[in-house]
């Protein structure tokens, strides 16, 4: 009766004196049935560690990398990559360890490759969601705002901090005075005066502002000719536009202050301490767009890096672990 349960259930045989009795390089398998067994199903820890730990990292790096955090703390986010590191490190070690132990690598080896994909797109998709759209709105809220600036009798000096400018009325990008400097691309550029002042007539020279100095422009890429001429910058045709947007972009800086310059030497009139602004009719509808846009891009890069690690998961464990590695 005993060898016949035995011949029925091999597993009889795995007592401890069997194993003791049993050729060392029997031993492995003889034990590693059962884990195998365990790790079969879909709702098996290591296959659901493989599709939440990636998430979690991912989402964690990506919220960081894109918000506040990053812009008031970037060595904070910068450790916390650090820190987020250590889970496929720790899964390479195990790979390392299970490996010398004959044990199964797979899904050690699995969820540290997901978890290392995790941490690099989180951490790519959060530096192009702030640099792209976080970064403008940040900016803009540290910004001061100002209105009904005269920019005939105000001075540029006096708002160096300005993110808005709301001007006041009578306030027009005076097209017919508009230089470019050339890089490549076209910086072009207009001064933002007060309805009254008009362009002297030809061989004169330009009335200087109250001031003493044409602080505020309205500049734009690409949009007028070599000369200046055609200044088409958006709104800048807009009879409801009186607001200005503060240029932000310390690369393209420089190229308007040369246009400025170049306009300082052609007419004559000082620009001491220029201002460069989009002349918009709404400001804070372009602000918020920054938000909404970076929100969205959240949103969306989140629902892609679900999906593509679920799939992942998925498809290694039944089409490489089932089926070809089985």
């Amino acid at each position: 009766g005993a060898a016949r349960q035995t011949e029925q259930d091999p597993r009889a045989l795995e007592t401890p004196q069997t194993l003791r009795a049993m050729p060392d390089e029997h031993l492995p398998l003889v034990r590693k049935q059962p884990k195998q067994q365990a790790e079969v199903g879909w709702v098996s820890r290591p296959f659901l560690a493989c599709v939440f730990i990636p998430i979690l990292l991912f989402l964690i790096i990506f919220w960081m990398k894109s918000f506040w955090v990053f812009h008031l703390y970037p060595m904070v986010v910068n450790a916390a990559v650090a820190l987020a590191a250590l889970v496929p490190l720790f899964a390479l070690l195990a790979v390392v360890r299970r490996s010398r132990r004959n044990r199964s690598i797979r899904w050690a080896g699995l969820g540290g490759v997901l978890s290392a994909a995790a941490i690099l797109g989180g951490w790519m998709a959060g530096d192009a969601n702030y640099w792209r759209h976080c970064k403008n709105y940040y900016e803009y809220q540290d910004l001061a705002v100002y209105v009904n600036v005269n920019p005939d009798t105000d001075k540029g000096q006096s708002f160096m901090d300005a993110g808005e400018m709301y001007f006041s009325g009578g306030a027009r990008v005076d097209r017919s005075r508009a230089v470019a400097f050339k890089n490549g691309d076209l910086y072009c550029a207009a001064p933002i005066v007060t309805k009254e002042v008009d362009s002297p007539p030809p061989g004169q020279d330009s009335k200087p502002p109250i001031s003493g100095s044409q602080d505020f422009w309205a500049v734009g890429t690409n949009c007028c000719q070599p000369t200046g001429s055609n200044f088409v910058c958006p709104d800048t045709t807009n009879r409801l536009a009186r607001s200005g947007l503060r240029l932000i972009r310390d690369d393209v800086r420089p190229f308007y202050q040369m246009a400025a310059a170049q306009w300082e030497s052609k007419f004559g009139i000082p620009v001491k301490h220029p201002l460069f602004f989009s002349w918009i009719q709404d400001p804070k509808e372009i602000i918020s767009g920054f938000w909404v846009a970076a929100t969205r891009f959240f949103q969306v890069g989140t629902i892609a890096f679900c999906f593509l690690n679920v799939m992942a998961a998925v498809l290694t464990k039944a089409v490489l672990f089932d089926t070809i590695l089985a």
